[in-house]
C-alpha cells in the first residue's frame, strides 16, 4: 500500500533472520555472488537449478548463469515477471538472454510475448543479464529487485526465469562478500552457509554496504527488524512498535504467524522525494517499507504505525493461508479496517480519526461507477487501486456491524478473520481463496444482504440502517462526507459504539 494510495483514504494524524557483517572499508565492485540450486517439487516439473547472479556495482546489473542440474522433462519454455506495481514491461529489463543443449550448444528461441520465451531445443543451461537501475516510478522501490551505489533490495521472483506459468520452486543459495556488507533475509541458513528457499515468490534478500548508511538489525524471538537511513524513530522503537503490533494480533488472530519475521525500513534515497511518500509490500514473511521520513518526530512515529499495521497483518491474511487465487477483494480492505480498529484500540488513532477515514472511504465510493466489490477488484493494476480499498473498507465496517448487533456483541470480524487463519493456515491442499471466503460469509446469516447487495452485487454502500445502528450520523456537505456520534444516543448505540473503539481512551486512563 501507498502513501498516495492512503492520503486518499487513511488518517493522516522458520530460521533466524541473518545479519552477516564482514569487516574492512573496502568499496567492492562485484558487490555480492549469489548462487542458486534449487530441488524439489513444483507445479509443472521437478527442477533444479545451478548457477549465480553476480552484481555488479558500476553498471547496476546483475549477470545471471544457471543449468537446469536435474531432468529438465522436454523444458522449452522460460519466462520472466513482467507486471508489478510501478512497473510496466518489468521484463524488458532482461537482455542478452542465451540457451544452451546438454552438451553446450546454442538454442535458438523466439520471444513470443513479454518475458515469454520458447526454445527450439530442450534448455539445459542459461544465462542473462538484468538491469536494476531504480524506475522512474518510486512506488516500484517496494515491489521489484534494485540496487544502487549502497543498497540492494533482491526478490527472487523477479530475479530467476521459470518455467513458463510456473513461479514457485525450492532454492538453495549461497551469498559470497568480497567486502564489508550486511545481508538480511529470513531463509534458513544451512550449515554449508547456503540458505534454503522454500518457495522463490517469498524470497527477499537485502544488501547494504558503506558505514553512515549501514543497515542496524534488531532481532528478537521472532522478529528482526532492520533499519536503513536516518530517522527521526530510534532502531529500538522501531523494533518495539513492530513486536507489539505482532503481538496484539496474534492474541486477535488466533496466534502467531508462522516462521520468523523481518521488517525491512529503507529510508527512500531519491531526490526531491515530499515528506510522507512511501510505498510498502509484504513478501513471505518479509515486510518491505521505503519511505521518505515525516518533518516531525511524533508524525514519524505516527505514520511508522500506520505503515506497519497493514503490512504487519499481511503476514496473517493473505501469505499465512494455504489459498490460491485472487482474493484481495477480500483482504485487502479487511486489512484497512482491521488497521483501523487496532489503532483505537492502541490508541494510536482517535475514535474520531476512524471515522474521518470511514467518511472519506464513503465519499470515494460514493463517487465511482456502479459495480460490485469483484468487479471493482478486477480493475485495481488498472487504475481502480483506490476503489477497491474505499469500497473494501466500507464492506468490512458495515459486517462488523452486523456481526456485533446479530450477537449481542460476541461475533465481529476478528471471529471470521481467527476462523479463516485456523482453518487454512496448514490445510494439506489449497483451495480457492474466493470460495473459502464466500463459504465462511454464508455461514453468518447476517453477512447474506451484504455479499447479495455488495459483494457480488453493485448496490451502494449507503446503509442508513447500519450507522443507526452504530449510533453515527453521515453528513454530507461542501467539505465531503464524515461520519460523527450522534447527540442522542439509546442503550444499544452506546453498546455498539464502546465495542467499535469509542470509549478506549477512558478504559487506557483507567
Amino acid at each position: 500500500m501507498s502513501a498516495q494510495l492512503q492520503a486518499k483514504i487513511w488518517n493522516q494524524s522458520s530460521a533466524t533472520p541473518v545479519l552477516l557483517s564482514k569487516p574492512g572499508l573496502a568499496i567492492f565492485h562485484v558487490l555480492a555472488m549469489i548462487v542458486i540450486l534449487t530441488g524439489g517439487p513444483i507445479l509443472l516439473a521437478a527442477q533444479e537449478i545451478g548457477g549465480s547472479v553476480r552484481l555488479v556495482r558500476e553498471t547496476g546489473k546483475v549477470m545471471v548463469e544457471g543449468a537446469f542440474v536435474s531432468d529438465s522433462e522436454n523444458l522449452r519454455n522460460l519466462s520472466f515477471t513482467n507486471d508489478a506495481v510501478g512497473a510496466d514491461e518489468l521484463a524488458s529489463r532482461v537482455s542478452g538472454l542465451k540457451l544452451f543443449d546438454q552438451i553446450g550448444n546454442s538454442i535458438p528461441f523466439r520471444r513470443f510475448g513479454p518475458g515469454e520465451f520458447a526454445a527450439e531445443g530442450e534448455i539445459r543451461t542459461f544465462s542473462y543479464e538484468i538491469d536494476l537501475t531504480p524506475l522512474k516510478d518510486p512506488r516500484s522501490d517496494a515491489h521489484i529487485s534494485w540496487s544502487t551505489a549502497d543498497r540492494s533490495l533482491l526478490l527472487m521472483d523477479d530475479l530467476l526465469p521459470q518455467p513458463l506459468g510456473n513461479r514457485s520452486g525450492r532454492a538453495r543459495m549461497s551469498i559470497v562478500a568480497e567486502a564489508k556488507q550486511d545481508i538480511l533475509t529470513t531463509e534458513t541458513r544451512m550449515s554449508d552457509g547456503r540458505f534454503d528457499i522454500a518457495d522463490r515468490r517469498r524470497a527477499v534478500v537485502f544488501l547494504e554496504t558503506g558505514d553512515e548508511s549501514s543497515v542496524r538489525a534488531h532481532r528478537g524471538r521472532d522478529l528482526s527488524v532492520a533499519v536503513s537511513g536516518s530517522w527521526h524513530f530510534t532502531d529500538d522503537e522501531a523494533f518495539e512498535m513492530s513486536d507489539g503490533v505482532l503481538r496484539r494480533y496474534a492474541e486477535r488472530l488466533g496466534g502467531h504467524a508462522d516462521g520468523q519475521k523481518l521488517v525491512v525500513l529503507i529510508r527512500t534515497s531519491r531526490l526531491n522525494v515530499p515528506s510522507g511518500t512511501w510505498d510498502a509490500r509484504t513478501v513471505g514473511n518479509t515486510v518491505i517499507i521505503v519511505s521518505s521520513d515525516m518533518p516531525s518526530r511524533n508524525q514519524s512515529l505516527q505514520r511508522l504505525h500506520e505503515q506497519l499495521r497493514h503490512e504487519l497483518f499481511h503476514l496473517w491474511v493473505p501469505n499465512g493461508l494455504n489459498l490460491t487465487g485472487r482474493y484481495d477483494w477480500f483482504y485487502e480492505g479487511f486489512a484497512l479496517y482491521f488497521s483501523l480498529k487496532n489503532g483505537v484500540g492502541m490508541n494510536r488513532i482517535t475514535f474520531g480519526d476512524m471515522l474521518d477515514t470511514l467518511g472519506r472511504a464513503y465519499e470515494i465510493d460514493s463517487r465511482g461507477a456502479r459495480r460490485s466489490l469483484f468487479e471493482v477488484s478486477n480493475t485495481r493494476w488498472s487504475g481502480g487501486e483506490t476503489s477497491v480499498y474505499a469500497r473494501g473498507l466500507m464492506i468490512a465496517f458495515l459486517c462488523d456491524i452486523l456481526l456485533l448487533n446479530s450477537s449481542s456483541g460476541k461475533t465481529s470480524i476478528e471471529t471470521i478473520l481467527k476462523r479463516l487463519f485456523l482453518e487454512h493456515r496448514n490445510a494439506e491442499k489449497p483451495k480457492d481463496g474466493t470460495a473459502v471466503v464466500l463459504e465462511l460469509f454464508d455461514s453468518y446469516p447476517a453477512l447474506s444482504s451484504v455479499v447479495r447487495n455488495h459483494i457480488r452485487g453493485s448496490e451502494p454502500v449507503d446503509r442508513s440502517e447500519i450507522f443507526e445502528l452504530a449510533g453515527l450520523d453521515l453528513l454530507r456537505g461542501t467539505g465531503g462526507t464524515r461520519l460523527q456520534v450522534k447527540a442522542n444516543l439509546n442503550g444499544r448505540q452506546k453498546a455498539m459504539l464502546d465495542r467499535l473503539g469509542y470509549n478506549n481512551w477512558k478504559k487506557l486512563k483507567k
